[in-house]
């Protein structure tokens, strides 16, 4: 994987965990950091893209030349196969290896909140959102003791 900002070595090499060759990939358009990678196995691999480590997998048996990720629902992908037959992969339904679960836990950005807020102690609101210009509040709420 290369990062053609700094084209002098690699980000990192997926040779160490590939076992078969790679016919077909495609990059999440709603999470920057995931890209899904289909093999001559039959197999699908999602791979975090900052550290090349298997996210999930998906398996069954045919092989994806061409994967297209959905614009419209997050975490769907498009897979059109060598049986001439297109197929939704649903990210959400592949598994994580168990030997790597511990290690490779990771939350696409699709599922993380977009606001909510939650009350603390001494009757604190505090509001959340990834909105870049005040993405944390704190609020003092004023408590009625006549209710």
């Amino acid at each position: 994987m290369w990062d053609l900002r700094k084209s002098d070595t690699p980000l990192f090499s997926l040779a160490d965990t590939l076992t078969s060759q790679a016919i077909g990939s495609a990059w999440c358009p709603h999470d920057e950091s995931i890209f899904a990678t289909s093999f001559n196995s039959g197999k699908v691999s999602f791979f975090h893209s900052d550290t090349g480590s298997i996210v999930s997998e998906y398996q069954d048996g045919k092989k994806y030349i061409n994967m297209e990720w959905s614009p419209f629902h997050k975490g769907v992908l498009l897979g059109y196969n060598t049986d001439n037959e297109t197929k939704i992969i649903d990210f959400s339904l592949s598994s994580t290896s168990k030997s790597d679960q511990s290690d490779n836990l990771y939350a696409p950005k699709w599922l993380s909140r977009p606001l909510g807020s939650r009350f603390g102690f001494g009757g604190q609101l505090v509001t959340f959102s990834s909105n870049k210009g005040e993405p944390l509040k704190l609020y003092q709420t004023q408590s009625a003791p006549e209710l």
